[in-house]
């Protein structure tokens, strides 16, 4: 039996420039400590910029393709990544951590990070954390302060409207607060379009009952991009009222839009629901066919869950 390599010779390869990355060797950074954490700290110092973020994008598609493989060690440190592609990547790569210290840092670089990407990407991230809040009974303590530094960023008209509408999305959740609330009106009455997407993105995390009338004239936008988070907002709110005008988006043009109200459908319920997706599997198009068997897999489900 040969020899392991050395961690050491093994971090040579992976970060010396211009070496062929293999999945093998990015795989030996999986769950690091000790010793070889530190010795991956100081290699990385020396790496260049170029390398480290060929490194950190290669770990992420790997944990998306492999969900045993561990590289929570390695996203954090590149979180001080002084390169914004880097330590955004790095907050992609930690999509499934809800521990405490990941929150603690997606704050400090949602309010402070000089990259506007990187403060998109970090309120992207703190969406599953303001869903935690209001679902359970987790990070009940970070309420307060996620809700006012979610708004301020999003009250802050200096920044970039992406950034300030990952911020309406992220704080849309917390239903409890009539700040959110009237927030979300007033994106919706924004004069940037985007602001107005992510307000009807925002409605179906809010899912008030005030929002219904808005979400049904989108449903019939001229936009493709409202029709569909129109739709998914629909599915979030699971109101049977919304059934008759989700029915004509199914054979939209636009399939995202179709697949979206599908899903939305199967979200739902019903008998109506149930029948508009059985008429779906009768399409020619695959993808629209794949759709309308997982959202009736997913109506089967709600109606008798234990019979699957």
């Amino acid at each position: 039996m040969r020899d392991p390599v050395p961690f050491r010779d093994e971090l040579a390869e992976i970060l010396g420039e211009d070496r062929p990355l293999s999945h093998r060797r990015l795989a030996r950074l999986s769950n690091l400590d000790g010793e070889d954490l530190a010795a991956f700290r100081e290699a990385w110092k020396t790496a260049s910029p170029e390398r480290r973020l060929r490194v950190v994008s290669s770990l992420v598609e790997l944990t998306e393709d492999n969900t045993d493989l561990n590289f929570r060690e390695v996203f954090f440190l590149c979180l001080r990544d002084e390169q914004p592609r880097v330590r955004a990547a790095a907050i992609e790569g930690l999509w499934d951590d809800e521990s405490r210290s990941l929150l603690e840092q997606l704050l400090v670089l949602a309010r402070d990070d000089p990259a506007p990407a990187v403060r998109s990407q970090a309120l992207l991230a703190l969406t599953r954390f303001t869903y935690l809040i209001e679902t359970t009974d987790y990070f009940q303590e970070f309420r307060q302060p996620v809700h006012d530094l979610l708004l301020a960023v999003w009250r802050d008209h200096t920044a970039p409207v992406e950034v300030r509408r990952r911020a309406i999305e992220a704080v849309s959740y917390l239903s409890d607060s009539a700040e959110v609330e009237e927030a979300i009106a007033e994106s919706y009455r924004a004069a940037e379009r985007e602001m107005r997407v992510s307000a009807i993105h925002a409605m179906g995390h809010h899912m008030a009952e005030r929002w219904l009338p808005t979400i049904v004239q989108e449903l019939g936008s001229e936009d493709p991009e409202m029709r569909y988070e129109a739709a998914q907002a629909s599915g979030e709110m699971a109101n049977p009222e919304l059934v008759p005008y989700l029915a004509p988006l199914v054979d939209d043009e636009d399939h995202e839009v179709a697949r979206a109200a599908i899903w939305a459908l199967g979200e739902i319920g019903g008998t109506q629901a149930r029948r508009l997706l059985e008429r779906c599997l009768q399409t020619t198009e695959e993808d629209i066919r794949e759709a309308a068997e997982e959202a009736l897999g997913t109506l089967r489900f709600f109606e008798d869950p234990l019979r699957l």
